[in-house]
């Protein structure tokens, strides 16, 4: 873990060391770079999220970090780096440092004809996809991924109003062994790292102002140490963008997908996403269904059909909305339903003062059939869960790049082994 740190430090330290004397020697280059620090002390009742043995504990926090941007005519570069280092005073969880590194570049290799575009994620991410557990605990069922794209692509018009893009997408995504405390995933995320290899070609055409169809196709090759998988994709696509200054949309997008894996398994099944987004006055209402292949990083492919709406009032000095939504997980190695989750949501935030402001969120789930990690096993069972999750912050803007902050976090498992967690942090953040 910390010579993976260290590596990532080196490289993103090059990075704005080339960047730096490369925006140096062009006259229409702007290069901004930014360091900063947030250092936080955190209060947690139950760091292990265990319902019948709780343990609390006090967490120091200190995240140097890097903000830059590139910007000339060749393309542009934006990057953002945090190193976490954690400190828990009572020892439950020793050496539990991680990294966050997000890096985008979008380059004209050949004016109108050649691009690149290049990223690199790395974040901690929950081991059930279906489940984000980063809000509740600072490492229970999580990993470390990394998620490395870069994708040469020609795009060309074939017309005025017809465009045409052919490339391939070379991704490297690869986890984090999880310690001992997560040992029951530790062979799945292992064999569950992957490389894949992507063609893919996409007509669009406007047919007009602001309005488009569009078709592709795309062929995917993964590789991982327990198997690989043929994935091929094909879809037609619409889109309609209408009001003032084209916020509100209609996006139609659907097709199928085809999925061989190795041991002769095959899955087919169509696939979707639709949108619409409308804005009458002060309120935005928003509609969507979709459904994608996501990366999780205990399956091969898990499938997640969705189905959610969204209701927002924008007021002068922040919003206040609510949300539902109903989701369906598959893994489709096996073809086998894994969890079904229904979610209700409210949200707000406010401007309480000139630099002073608020925000809370109130979300209930409903997880059904599904697979949950824990710190101490892996339960498939078939029993209902339900969580209660509460978060809620104030912050204090002091200018040139200073803020402070008090954040509130509970969460509560109504069933199964996981107890409730009540989590307080007061949180000092300066850019330069």
């Amino acid at each position: 873990m910390k010579n993976k740190g260290f590596l990532y430090i080196c490289r993103l330290l090059f990075f704005c060391l080339f960047l730096s004397v490369f925006a140096e020697g062009d006259a229409l280059a702007d290069f901004e770079m930014h360091p900063g620090i947030t250092v936080s002390e955190e209060f947690t009742d139950n760091v292990y999220e265990n319902k019948n043995n709780k343990k609390s504990d006090y967490i120091t926090r200190a995240m140097p970090g890097i903000q830059l941007r590139y910007e000339a005519p060749i393309g542009t570069v934006d990057g953002e780096y945090r190193y976490d280092y954690r400190y828990y005073l009572r020892q439950s969880r020793k050496d539990d440092d991680t990294h966050y590194a997000n890096v985008n570049a979008h380059l004209a290799l050949i004016d109108q004809l050649l691009f690149l575009d290049a990223g690199d994620n790395y974040q901690r991410v929950s081991l059930d996809v279906s489940r984000d557990v980063t809000q509740e605990s600072l490492f229970v069922g999580q990993t470390d991924q990394n998620d490395l794209t870069a994708t040469p692509y020609f795009s060309f018009n074939l017309s005025p109003r017809t465009t045409t893009r052919l490339g391939y997408r070379y991704t490297n995504i690869w986890y984090q062994r999880p310690d001992e405390a997560q040992i029951v995933a530790l062979r799945q995320v292992d064999s569950i790292s992957r490389r894949a290899h992507t063609g893919f070609g996409e007509v669009a055409y406007e047919f007009a102002r602001n309005a488009r169809a569009s078709a592709g196709y795309s062929f995917t090759r993964t590789d991982r140490s327990s198997g690989s998988s043929n994935k091929q994709d094909s879809y037609l696509g619409l889109e309609k963008k209408y009001g003032p200054d084209g916020t509100s949309l209609i996006s139609l997008k659907g097709g199928w997908t085809t999925i061989r894996y190795r041991q002769g398994r095959r899955y087919n099944a169509p696939f979707w996403v639709a949108e619409i987004k409308h804005q009458m006055g002060n309120v935005l209402t928003t509609l969507n269904t979709r459904v994608f292949y996501d990366e999780d990083p205990l399956r091969a492919v898990t499938k997640e059909t969705s189905y959610s709406g969204a209701i927002d009032l924008l007021l002068s000095k922040g919003l206040v909305g609510g949300m539902i939504s109903y989701s369906r997980f598959v893994d489709t190695e096996l073809d086998r339903l894994v969890t079904q989750r229904a979610t209700a949501a409210i949200r707000g935030r406010y401007e309480l003062l000139n630099r002073l402001a608020a925000d809370m969120t109130v979300e209930g789930s409903r997880y059904e059939n599904n697979s949950l990690i824990s710190s101490n096993n892996l339960s498939t069972s078939n029993n209902d869960t339900h969580r209660l999750l509460v978060a809620t912050g104030i912050t204090y803007t002091f200018g040139e790049g200073m803020s402070a902050s008090a954040l509130y976090r509970y969460a509560n498992y109504f069933s199964g082994y996981q107890g409730q967690v009540n989590r307080i942090a007061l949180e000092f953040r300066k850019v330069f």
